[in-house]
């Protein structure tokens, strides 16, 4: 593997940067290959439905949906563990300097953890008229002066709030029952999903604190309100886009629109729904896992290269990238599967339980695979 100086992150986003990142890319930046050899499996308390979160010293940080939380060092060994009411599903978020850990619960607190020691610094419950859960993954914005964290609740706002203490900076509706993560660029400007009544499902700019709607699409048959709007923006700087998948009764809508003038450039249709967030390796290639249990790649300009069915119903899981552009996921069957640049696909390993959350890598290359009652997979 290369060094650190060969594969120098960007200076705001920690090494792994798989699911987690500003831009929401799904692509790991190291050079290693998965061969997919299982290594370890490290215990969960609780249904695991979130992604293991890792930071630059191998160190792995689990929440589950019981409210356990757990950190485990780069030997694998527990280095604490914490409960919070209500437990977890979105995806937490790490600082930049890996030192907070910061999450959100079905009860509506975000809460900010100390990575050494476990203990809570900060807890703050949302502002709801209706229901509390927090189900979009955190996302950590480090361009201010103390950094902030976004996140929205299901009772319709987004938030930012001051990552020192958790006072709310400033607020936008966020739609109805919000799911999709907010992504940003590396100056500031933020971008979300939205579902409105009567107006259908928009792409949001926050930027200085000025709300624009770049790209909207009207509703469908069943309207706004039973649209599932789960698979959040992905900014791709490296090619100046926002990428965009809007669902629209059983079918869908790709866009790309141009990240400086937000401009739309293109969008296709697709034939299925699209839960599971959207990945793009370094060359524009976007990879999409739909509902229809099929995982398909495009190009810069929205053509489609291949589709291959996993043989599954549907797909939960957004695919994750390793070094040698091998696609990754795990679906509801309890199957890690992965998929080579040429849309051959091969079942690695299964386990009795389902694979709902997307995986994520450390710093060593070593996927984690979180299964939703089995555990976090370690492969090499």
């Amino acid at each position: 593997m290369n060094s650190t100086s060969e594969q120098q992150p960007a200076p705001h986003t920690w090494w792994p940067v798989a699911g987690g990142g500003l831009g929401r890319l799904n692509r790991w930046l190291g050079t290693e290959t998965v061969a997919g050899r299982l290594v370890a499996l490290l215990p969960v308390r609780g249904t695991l439905k979130s992604p293991p979160v890792t930071g630059p010293d191998g160190s792995l940080y689990v929440a589950d949906a019981g409210g356990w939380v757990r950190a485990f060092d780069a030997d694998n060994a527990l280095r604490w563990e914490s409960w919070v009411k209500g437990g977890v599903i979105a995806a937490p978020a790490l600082d930049s300097s890996a030192e907070r850990l910061f999450l959100g619960t079905l009860e509506g607190e975000v809460i900010a953890f100390s990575t050494a020691s476990g203990k809570p610094l900060w807890r703050r419950a949302l502002p709801t008229a209706s229901d509390p859960r927090i189900l979009s993954d955190l996302l950590w914005l480090p361009r201010q002066s103390s950094g902030s964290i976004w996140v929205s609740s299901w009772g319709g706002r987004f938030l930012e709030l001051d990552a020192t203490d958790g006072q709310p900076r400033s607020s936008w509706d966020a739609g109805i029952f919000p799911q999709s993560a907010a992504a940003a660029t590396e100056a500031g400007e933020v971008f979300f999903l939205r579902a409105v009544e009567a107006r259908g499902v928009e792409l949001v700019r926050v930027a200085r604190g000025d709300e624009t709607i770049l790209l909207r699409t009207p509703p469908g048959r069943r309207g706004a309100r039973r649209t599932w709007v789960t698979a959040g923006p992905v900014v791709d700087e490296a090619h100046q886009r926002i990428w965009v998948v809007m669902n629209c009764d059983r079918n869908a809508r790709l866009a790309a629109v141009a990240l400086k003038e937000g401009r739309l450039l293109w969008e296709t249709d697709l034939p299925a729904c699209v839960g599971a967030a959207l990945t793009v390796n370094e060359e524009g290639t976007l990879y999409l896992a739909d509902l229809a249990g099929r995982v398909a790649t495009l190009d810069l300009e929205g053509r489609l290269q291949w589709r291959t069915d996993t043989g599954c119903e549907y797909l939960l899981s957004a695919p994750v990238l390793d070094g040698a552009g091998n696609a990754w996921l795990g679906d509801p069957w309890g199957r890690l599967l992965q998929i080579n640049r040429q849309g051959q696909c091969r079942v690695v390993a299964s386990w009795e339980r389902s694979i709902k959350a997307p995986a994520g890598f450390r710093r060593s290359g070593q996927l984690c695979v979180p299964i939703t009652r089995g555990g976090v997979a370690l492969l090499r």
